[in-house]
C-alpha cells in the first residue's frame, strides 16, 4: 500500500473495501510521486516525446526500493517467431544501468536517480563485500534463481518459457566496463567520489579478468574472445585512472588499457579491415557502433570505415540493423532496436544526420502510442519481438537524441555540410 496522507485518510493502512476516497487518495499520490520525478530531468531537443517517453518508460522498470531498473517486465517473448532464444528478462543488469546512467546523466537529469545505480551495486546482496556483483540480480540486489522451463505454450507457439537466467554466472566485460563509464559520468557531474572503493574494485577485476574468454554483450553460451568486451574495458580503465586516488592505482590501470589496445589490434581486426566480433573471426558485430561512441578510436579510422562498410553489407535489412548471435536461431533475428541505434549515434559522429534520423525514425515506427520499444522489430511497421519494454532500446533512444541535439547546436567545422530533413518534435 502507498505510504502517506490524503486529506485526513491514511493510505498505507488495510481497508476493509475500497471507496472512491482511497482511489482518490492513491491518484493523488501517484500523480505527486510522478512530479517528483520529473523535477529531476529537463530535456530540449531533437526527438523531445520520444526521449520523454523513454524516461518514463524506464521509470516504470524501476524497481523504488532499491533503484533496480529491470531489463524487461516480461519473460520469453521471442525474438524470432516460434524460436528458442527465449530469456527471463525480469532482473537488473550492470550493463543496461550504467548505459541508462550515463545516458540519462547526459540528457540533463540532476543525478540523484542514478546515483542510487552505484548504491545498488555496491550493496548487491549477490557478491561477498571483496569481490565483484554478477552481471545481474533480482531487483532487490539478491542472486537469481537458476534458469528452468516451465510447462507453457508459449508467446504464439514459441519455446521453452524459462524462468531465471543462468546469465548471472556469466563473465561479461562489457557489463563491469558501463559500471566504470557511469561512475566517470556521474562523478564529473555530481564532483563525488561514493563508492570509489567498490569502483576501484571493478576496476581491478578487469585490468585482471580482461584476458580471459568471455559471454559478451549478447550474452552467448560459449566464452569467446568479444571485441566489444575489450574495447569497453580499455576505455572504462582509461577514464577511471584519470580519477585514481594513487599513483599506483592510475599505472595498473594506464598499463592494463594499453595491454587491451595491443591486443584488439593485433587480433581483432578482420581480413578487411574491419573490426572483428571476436577474435580471429570475419564477421561485423553492430556493437562495434559503440567503439568511436565510447572515444576507442577515430570515427574516421580506417578500421571503422571498413566496419561501416560490413555492417551495411551483411547486417542492415529494411532501415534496421542485426546482430550477430552465433547460437542455434540467432541468424533468423532480424531488426535489433538499441543495436540500429547505436548505428545512428555513431553517423552522428561522421556528421552523417540525415542518414542517422531515418534510422530513428524507422525504429519509432516499431514504438507504441506512449513510445515503448521492445528488444527487436520485425518486417511490418509497428510490429516489435521480443521482451517488452527494453530498458536498453530507451537508453539507446536517450543517448542518440542526446548526440544529435549536440550535432545540431556544436558549430561545424569549415567545409563541413550537415543536414538534418527529420527530428521529430525537436523544441
Amino acid at each position: 500500500m502507498l505510504r502517506g496522507r490524503a486529506g485526513s485518510l491514511l493510505v498505507d493502512e488495510p481497508i476493509a473495501a475500497t471507496r472512491i476516497e482511497h482511489v482518490d487518495a492513491w491518484k493523488m499520490r501517484t500523480l505527486d510521486a510522478w512530479a517528483k520525478l520529473a523535477r529531476h530531468f529537463d530535456y530540449a531537443g531533437p526527438y523531445h516525446r520520444a526521449v520523454l517517453d523513454s524516461v518514463r518508460a524506464l521509470r516504470l522498470l524501476t524497481y523504488e526500493p532499491s533503484g533496480a531498473v529491470l531489463a524487461a517486465a516480461t519473460t520469453s517473448l521471442p525474438a524470432v517467431l516460434g524460436g528458442s532464444r527465449n530469456w527471463d528478462y525480469r532482473f537488473a543488469w550492470l550493463r543496461d544501468a550504467g548505459m541508462i546512467t550515463s545516458a540519462l546523466t547526459r540528457a540533463g537529469s540532476d543525478g540523484e536517480e542514478e546515483l542510487r545505480f552505484l548504491e545498488l551495486v555496491c550493496r548487491s546482496e549477490a557478491a561477498p563485500p571483496a569481490l565483484v556483483p554478477p552481471p545481474l540480480s533480482c531487483i532487490d540486489g539478491a542472486r537469481p534463481q537458476l534458469e528452468r522451463e516451465l510447462p507453457l505454450g508459449g508467446y504464439r507457439g514459441s519455446r521453452p518459457v524459462r524462468l531465471g537466467n543462468d546469465a548471472a554466472a556469466q563473465l561479461q566485460l562489457d557489463a563491469f566496463g558501463n559500471v566504470l563509464v557511469a561512475a566517470k559520468v556521474l562523478y564529473g557531474k555530481l564532483d563525488t567520489r561514493e563508492h570509489w572503493k567498490v569502483v576501484a574494485r571493478i576496476a581491478d577485476f578487469v585490468a585482471e579478468s580482461w584476458s580471459r574468454p568471455d559471454n559478451g554483450v549478447w550474452e552467448e553460451r560459449t566464452p569467446r574472445q568479444y571485441t566489444a568486451g575489450k574495447v569497453i574495458a580499455a576505455r572504462s580503465l582509461e577514464f577511471v585512472a584519470d580519477m585514481a586516488t594513487t599513483p599506483e592505482e592510475a599505472r595498473r590501470w594506464r598499463a592494463a588499457a594499453a595491454d587491451i589496445r595491443t591486443f584488439v589490434a593485433k587480433e581483432c581486426v578482420t581480413r578487411d579491415g574491419a573490426y572483428a566480433a571476436f577474435a580471429g573471426s570475419d564477421v561485423v558485430d553492430v556493437s562495434a557502433a559503440l567503439f568511436p561512441v565510447w572515444d576507442f578510436c577515430d570515427p574516421f579510422s580506417p578500421e571503422m570505415n571498413a566496419t561501416l562498410v560490413a555492417l551495411d553489407r551483411d547486417a542492415y535489412e529494411g532501415g534496421l540493423y542485426r546482430r550477430v548471435l552465433l547460437e542455434r536461431g540467432g541468424h533468423e533475428e532480424l531488426g535489433f532496436v538499441a543495436g540500429s541505434l547505436w548505428v545512428a549515434q555513431y553517423l552522428i559522429m561522421r556528421g552523417e544526420l540525415e542518414r542517422a534520423t531515418r534510422i530513428i525514425d524507422k525504429v519509432l515506427e516499431h514504438a507504441t502510442d506512449l513510445g515503448q520499444l521492445a528488444e527487436g522489430a520485425g518486417r511490418a511497421p509497428g510490429e516489435m519481438l521480443g521482451n517488452f519494454p527494453q530498458a536498453f532500446a530507451h537508453a539507446a533512444m536517450v543517448g542518440v537524441a542526446v548526440d544529435l541535439r549536440d550535432a545540431i547546436t556544436r558549430p561545424a567545422a569549415p567545409g563541413s555540410r550537415i543536414v538534418v530533413t527529420s527530428a521529430r518534435d525537436v523544441r
